[in-house]
């Protein structure tokens, strides 16, 4: 049991008795315990506009901690030391009028709104007395107070804006993976019969400051001009699909991981070009992670380019120049891509 949970489930067996405990040992507020006097003692038509400030941020403030119980009708004073104590009785004039109030304003306090919120009614005479508001630690923050745009946390016995660097610290805005393509390539190898093969090492690269996880590649070829294939070079790491002979899916297996600026090679592919060429080169990619977004990039040229870039090696099949920009220049990769040559 939470110890907010503890102090309301104390409550609810000592009913008045806990009240008068309060005020007698002047308890101090803290981390799960709040006073509040009601504005107009709940004697409105509604939950006063100070009231519902109040509640909204202990919803936010308790959520977004460890939980906390608010007791309504105690009026709370700084005592000597400067602690926020338990000093009078300002009992609510209808405590089941005041906590249908509330019940009526918890979901418009937040957002998102926070579940769970319990209240127990006090009665001491003619419907009068006190009310315990259990807010229980949230399992959807962080809540944000309405009208206000921020959010609260408990600290000590205040209920203080929380600063976004903590926000970000304490609600899973961890260091971020960034993934995208890098390649590697191998000079383009002429074969006796014309044939042109050209091998790309397909590259997922982490450029963020996080680890990156689950990565997966994906592959959808539109056309293909000459006899496309796909290789991986570890079969252990990965596993995925290639349906078709046009689409292909691979995602690291369970426990891998990628650490920041480290790049691993999922698969290589190679391209057997010779005349005629009839079709162009059309190849959509996405790279990516868990909690990255996914990276897109594309292969894509003409059959009358392929085939004047092939011709052009074929002519001069010794020119380091034509030899080093081959697998560029047929796949027209994208300048937006960084590169990696062997």
């Amino acid at each position: 049991m939470s110890r907010a949970k503890d102090i309301y489930e104390r409550i609810k067996s000592s009913g008045l008795d806990a009240v008068k405990a309060f005020i007698d040992a002047r308890e101090s507020e803290n981390l799960f315990l709040d006073f509040k006097r009601s504005s107009d003692n709940g004697g409105g038509k509604k939950l006063h506009d100070n009231d519902r400030k109040n509640l909204s941020r202990a919803i936010s403030g308790f959520s977004n901690s460890e939980g906390g119980v608010i007791v309504w009708g105690i009026d709370c004073r700084s005592n000597s030391d400067g602690a926020d104590v338990a000093c009078a009785e300002f009992p609510i004039v209808d405590v089941k009028k005041f906590i249908s109030f509330i019940e009526g304003s918890v979901s418009g306090c937040t957002i998102p709104p926070c579940s769970g919120i319990e209240n127990y009614p006090i009665e001491v005479n003619a419907g009068a007395g006190f009310v315990a508001t259990f807010i229980p630690k949230s399992n959807t923050p962080p809540h944000q107070v309405v009208g206000e745009l921020k959010y609260y946390m408990r600290a000590g016995s205040n209920f203080v804006p929380v600063p976004h660097a903590v926000l970000a610290g304490m609600f899973g805005r961890h260091p971020a993976p960034n993934v995208f393509i890098m390649y590697v390539q191998v000079p383009p190898e002429i074969l006796p019969n014309g044939t042109i093969k050209v091998q790309l090492g397909l590259l997922i690269t982490n450029s963020g400051p996080g680890i990156a996880e689950d990565l997966f590649l994906n592959l959808k070829v539109l056309s293909a001009c000459g006899n496309l294939s796909f290789s991986q070079p570890d079969s252990t790491t990965w596993t995925g699909s290639f349906a078709f002979g046009r689409v292909l899916n691979i995602i690291s297996k369970q426990g891998f991981r990628l650490a920041p600026e480290a790049m691993v090679q999922p698969l290589y592919m190679e391209i057997a070009l010779k005349p005629p060429f009839t079709k162009p080169i059309n190849i959509d990619g996405m790279c990516g992670c868990s909690n990255s977004m996914p990276f897109r990039f594309k292969f894509e040229n003409s059959h009358d380019n392929i085939a004047k870039i092939y011709d052009e090696l074929i002519a001069n099949p010794n020119d380091t120049t034509f030899i080093a920009d081959f697998t560029d220049r047929v796949l027209n990769i994208p300048k937006a891509l960084e590169t990696s040559r062997e």
